[in-house]
């Protein structure tokens, strides 16, 4: 029981001494901190092996510092990048399958491709002559040839004496339905004008009729009076 008891004081001992041992370190440390900034490596004092981790620990630190800003910039590239394949590639975002496909063109590609073939389709129709840049956007001005000279004369003769024909005959046409209309028109004018005079002449008839009877029913009314 003694031995034990004394095995106690000794180990209370032993960690109270490691404790302001401790303690005597930290204050050392707090006091040495402030006089060393980070500076360069081959400026920097190293003493002894606390300060050494504290450099290597600051030296880490700014280095990890750097790595997260060139990550921050890789992404905003990346988000920029990203923006512009969906401009160009539209709803297909699988690059892999766009790569290895041989007949698929970006946007670019595909203007540059419509470009020439306007430029082609234009030097058929206007001969060598008219040819123009195929790069520049198609800007059409008074040197190309009119219509007119397009087209042969005979034919514009052909083309001018059908509309002349097609106009006369649907003004033709036209003043054809205005006679059957007014001569329709004219046919109902005459027939209420005959209708009218036979209402009038029955109208006058019933008119001496009620004039007879009026003068029938007076003489009855004297008769009766006598």
């Amino acid at each position: 029981m003694t031995d034990f008891s004394g095995s106690r004081a000794e180990e209370a001992k032993l960690r109270e001494k490691f404790e302001d041992r401790a303690e005597q370190l930290m204050t050392d440390l707090k006091l040495e901190s402030p006089k060393y900034g980070w500076i360069p490596k081959e400026d920097r004092p190293i003493e002894n092996s606390g300060d050494r981790l504290k450099y290597e620990l600051e030296q880490s630190r700014y280095q990890l510092a750097e790595v997260r800003n060139q990550m921050h910039s890789l992404k905003r590239e990346l988000t920029l990048y990203r923006k512009l394949v969906r401009q160009e590639v539209g709803g297909c975002y699988d690059l892999h399958y766009l790569m290895g496909d041989k007949n698929w063109k970006g946007r670019a590609e595909e203007i540059e491709r419509l470009k020439n073939e306007i430029a082609h389709m234009e030097s058929k129709a206007y001969g060598h002559k008219y040819l123009r840049n195929p790069i520049s956007i198609p800007q059409y001005n008074p040197r190309f040839p009119r219509i007119d000279d397009l087209v042969p004369k005979s034919q514009i003769e052909c083309l001018r004496k059908e509309a002349i024909k097609k106009k006369e005959d649907t003004e033709g046409q036209q003043l054809s339905n205005f006679m059957k209309e007014y001569g329709n028109l004219a046919l109902m004018y005459k027939a209420s004008s005959i209708h009218n005079k036979i209402l009038a002449q029955e109208l006058r008839s019933l008119k001496e009729q009620l004039e007879r009877h009026d003068c029938k029913a007076k003489e009855d009314i004297d008769l009766i009076k006598i």
